[in-house]
């Protein structure tokens, strides 16, 4: 589970630099960018444990 914890906490530093909006869609793109292997619905379940949601209509 240690796996899962330090993934999280990086969706969580890349979903506070994108100012909340950003979905599961971009984080598991910033993820790759750093070298971080994990398949989208990871990261979509990862985000939705921690309470991230995208932004909708935010323009």
């Amino acid at each position: 589970m240690k796996e899962g914890a330090c993934q999280t906490e990086l969706i969580s530093k890349s979903w506070m630099e994108s100012g909340k909006v950003y979905g599961f869609r971009n984080l598991h793109d910033d993820l790759l960018d750093q070298s971080e292997t994990c398949c989208s619905n990871r990261v979509a379940r990862l985000a939705r444990l921690a309470g991230i949601k995208a932004r909708i209509g935010y323009k």
